[in-house]
């Protein structure tokens, strides 16, 4: 008989979307601060879209969420790392990886992010 189990490895990741902010206290192109699950988030608002990020830079551990947030581009405030928070992608250094970024989904008032 076969062995129909399934490992960890093979098992697909699901969505698990958790609250991370109110919907009100996320301005657009000012990025804000969110502790959750003992993650440290960045959230942003680039016209109607919501993005969340990793809060920490990729170089040397600069509070993303205290950057500039310019045209869907965060500034670290710490060394001037600058990162798409649709992507995570670095556009200018001395980062050289790029940020993790989480989907997002709006449920009546509150962001919620996929922290898997």
């Amino acid at each position: 008989m076969k062995d129909a189990s399934i490992s960890l490895e093979e098992q697909p990741i699901m969505d698990k979307f958790i609250p991370v902010a109110k919907l009100k206290d996320i301005k657009a192109g000012e990025p804000f601060c969110a502790e959750v699950e003992g993650k440290s988030l960045a959230i942003y608002k680039v016209g109607d879209n919501y993005f969340a990020t990793t809060g920490v830079c990729t170089h040397a551990g600069g509070p993303l969420c205290q950057g500039e947030l310019n045209e869907g581009v965060v500034t670290c405030p710490w060394h001037g790392s600058r990162f798409e928070v649709d992507s995570g992608k670095v556009v200018h250094g001395p980062a050289q990886g790029p940020i993790k970024t989480y989907k997002t989904k709006i449920n009546g008032d509150t962001l919620e992010a996929n922290l898997v």
